[in-house]
C-alpha cells in the first residue's frame, strides 16, 4: 500500500493550501479527461525525447501530486517504476488511488523533505504558478526561480524534469495581464469580489497565481541551468481571455534536462 510520511515544515502561503483542500473535485474530476489527455502526451514526449525504456526501474517525484493520476498513468507506462509523490494538501493526497508502487507525503513544493531522495524523473505539473510571495511579483518570480534551482539536490545524473505550464500573453507589453491578475488574485478579497473574479475565469482569486509568458518560462529555465530538451506548445482552442487583451493563452509540456554539477 502507498504510505505516508511526517510533512515537511510548510512556507507556502497558507491560502494556497486551503484553495487546493476546498477545490479537490475541480482539479480531481472536473478536468479529468482532459488531464489525462495532456498528460499522455507529456508521457509520450519523456519516452521519445529521452533513452529511457518502458523497462527501465526508474523512481520518479511528483511535486504537487493532487489526486495523483499522473503518477498512475506514469506507473502504467513504465512498470517498473515507482513513484513517491507530495502535495500541500492532505486533501488531494486523500484522492489518491493507493499502489504498493506509490508512496505519498503532504510537503512543500518550496521546502522538501532532506530525506526524500533522488529522482530520474520529476514531474512539476501546473505547480509554479502557485509559488506566490503575496506582496512581490518580482519576489514571486525569485520564488519560482528558487524552486526550479531546488530540483538539482533531488535529481540524479542522467535524469529529466518533466514540466506542464501555463502562458497568457498580452496585447502590447506581453506580462501586463499577467501582472494584473497577480495583483487582483493575492488581494484579501471580500466574498462577492472573489464570486466576481471566478466567474471570469480566476479561479485562485483570494489564493494568488502568477502565469508567465513563454518568453519568461524559458529565460528561468536558462537562468537556472536546464537545458530544454523537448517542448510542445499548446494554445488553447478557445481563448475567453481575448475579450480582456490577452493574445495568446495554452499550455506548454517541457522536458529539461541539466547542465551544471550536482549541487550537494
Amino acid at each position: 500500500m502507498a504510505t505516508r510520511s511526517e510533512a515537511a515544515p510548510v512556507i507556502t502561503d497558507s491560502r494556497v493550501q486551503e484553495h487546493f483542500d476546498s477545490h479537490v473535485s475541480l482539479y480531481v474530476d472536473k478536468t479529468l479527461e482532459c488531464y489525462r489527455a495532456a498528460s499522455i502526451e507529456r508521457i509520450a514526449l519523456l519516452e521519445q525525447s529521452t533513452t529511457f525504456e518502458t523497462t527501465t526501474p526508474l523512481r520518479m517525484l511528483d511535486i504537487g501530486c493532487g489526486g495523483g493520476y499522473f503518477m498512475d498513468l506514469f506507473l502504467d507506462a513504465f512498470p517498473n517504476a515507482k513513484a513517491h509523490g507530495v502535495d500541500l494538501s492532505l486533501g488531494m493526497l486523500g484522492a489518491n488511488t493507493l499502489s504498493a508502487r506509490k508512496e505519498l507525503r503532504q510537503a512543500d513544493a518550496l521546502n522538501l523533505p532532506e530525506d526524500i531522495g533522488e529522482f530520474d524523473v520529476i514531474n512539476v505539473d501546473t505547480v509554479m504558478h502557485h509559488l506566490i510571495y503575496r506582496s512581490s511579483y518580482k519576489k514571486t518570480i525569485q520564488q519560482i526561480k528558487s524552486f526550479l534551482e531546488s530540483l538539482y539536490k533531488v535529481l540524479m545524473p542522467g535524469g529529466a524534469v518533466m514540466i506542464r505550464e501555463i502562458y497568457h500573453e498580452y496585447l502590447g507589453v506581453e506580462t501586463l495581464g499577467t501582472r494584473l491578475i497577480f495583483g487582483a488574485s493575492t488581494l484579501h478579497l471580500p466574498k462577492f469580489a472573489e464570486t466576481t473574479l471566478k466567474r471570469i475565469g480566476i479561479q485562485t482569486a483570494n489564493a494568488g497565481v502568477c502565469f508567465l509568458s513563454r518568453k519568461q518560462w524559458l529565460a528561468l529555465f536558462e537562468e537556472t541551468g536546464f537545458n530544454v530538451i523537448a517542448m510542445q506548445d499548446r494554445p488553447w482552442p478557445s481563448q475567453p481571455y481575448r475579450r480582456y487583451g490577452f493574445k495568446a493563452s495554452g499550455d506548454l509540456h517541457y522536458v529539461l534536462t541539466r547542465r551544471r554539477p550536482r549541487i550537494y
